[in-house]
Protein backbone atom coordinates (compact mmCIF):
# COMPACT_ATOMS: atom_id res chain seq x y z
CA UNK A 1 0.00 0.00 0.00
CA UNK A 2 1.70 3.22 -1.41
CA UNK A 3 0.82 6.54 0.50
CA UNK A 4 2.86 8.87 -1.15
CA UNK A 5 4.89 9.01 -4.39
CA UNK A 6 6.23 12.08 -5.18
CA UNK A 7 9.38 12.90 -8.14
CA UNK A 8 12.47 14.90 -6.63
CA UNK A 9 15.30 16.64 -8.81
CA UNK A 10 18.83 16.98 -6.89
CA UNK A 11 18.39 14.84 -3.80
CA UNK A 12 21.12 14.54 -1.60
CA UNK A 13 21.85 11.33 -3.06
CA UNK A 14 23.54 13.36 -6.06
CA UNK A 15 27.36 12.86 -4.61
CA UNK A 16 26.78 9.30 -5.41
CA UNK A 17 26.40 9.60 -8.97
CA UNK A 18 29.40 11.71 -9.49
CA UNK A 19 28.10 14.83 -7.78
CA UNK A 20 25.41 15.51 -11.07
CA UNK A 21 21.93 15.50 -9.93
CA UNK A 22 19.19 12.37 -10.14
CA UNK A 23 15.71 12.36 -10.29
CA UNK A 24 14.31 10.36 -7.24
CA UNK A 25 11.59 8.89 -6.27
CA UNK A 26 10.53 9.44 -2.30
CA UNK A 27 8.52 6.29 -1.89
CA UNK A 28 6.58 6.10 1.66
CA UNK A 29 4.93 2.68 1.91
CA UNK A 30 3.16 0.84 4.88
CA UNK A 31 2.96 -2.95 4.99
CA UNK A 32 2.71 -5.16 8.42
CA UNK A 33 2.52 -2.48 10.79
CA UNK A 34 5.97 -0.38 9.03
CA UNK A 35 5.85 2.72 7.48
CA UNK A 36 9.09 2.25 4.73
CA UNK A 37 10.55 5.23 3.05
CA UNK A 38 12.62 4.30 -0.12
CA UNK A 39 14.46 6.59 -2.28
CA UNK A 40 14.40 5.28 -5.65
CA UNK A 41 16.78 6.05 -9.00
CA UNK A 42 13.81 6.83 -11.31
CA UNK A 43 15.68 6.24 -14.21
CA UNK A 44 17.66 2.69 -13.33
CA UNK A 45 14.87 1.86 -10.29
CA UNK A 46 17.81 1.22 -7.87
CA UNK A 47 16.76 1.27 -4.29
CA UNK A 48 19.32 3.87 -2.96
CA UNK A 49 18.18 4.05 0.72
CA UNK A 50 15.64 2.18 2.54
CA UNK A 51 14.26 3.88 6.00
CA UNK A 52 12.09 1.75 8.50
CA UNK A 53 9.64 3.06 11.29
CA UNK A 54 7.27 1.31 13.20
Amino acid sequence: NFTKVRPKYKDDHSYKNNGSSLYIYDVEARANGLEYDLKIDAVSGKILKVEIDD
